[in-house]
């Protein structure tokens, strides 16, 4: 969000309400560029601006535990798609190798460099949507 449409945002808000958002300092529901903004906004109204209070990081919203698990806050799927094309791979190579020994040493070869590449190809496009759906969590998170 670029800083102009932060300040349109915040600008209809009275100084009271920027106020409360700038002690609060939650920076996992604002960005650091909301915080310069409301300070820009305190600042043209002439608003004494106090000290804001102590922030922690943004949260990892992935909780690890069983109930993170059983509520989907825990996402195992690229993990688990990594563990299978390990295990693909491996059985690419045992089956490239098998057509080696059948005296077909192209073919063999082929599927060797070929068929490892196209099992990762079709593994990292699945992971692809769990990174996006990562980033888009970050993106929300930091917005």
């Amino acid at each position: 969000m670029s800083k102009d449409t932060i300040r349109l945002h915040f600008e209809s808000l009275s100084s009271e309400e920027l106020l409360d958002i700038w002690t609060a300092n939650d920076r996992n529901e604002y960005a650091g560029e909301t915080f310069n903004v409301i300070s820009e906004i305190l600042t043209e109204r002439g608003v004494d601006i106090p000290p804001q209070s102590q922030f922690s990081e943004v949260k990892n919203d992935y909780d690890v535990s069983i109930s993170g698990y059983f509520k989907f806050k825990l996402l195992i799927s690229s993990s688990l798609i990594q563990v299978i094309y390990f295990v693909g791979m491996l059985i690419v190579a045992f089956g490239s190798v098998f057509i080696l020994f059948e005296r077909n040493t192209l073919g063999g070869l082929a599927a060797l460099i070929f068929g490892n590449l196209l099992w990762r190809i079709i593994c990292e496009s699945s992971i692809i949507f769990f990174r996006v759906h990562d980033l888009l969590v970050l993106i929300d998170k930091k917005l």
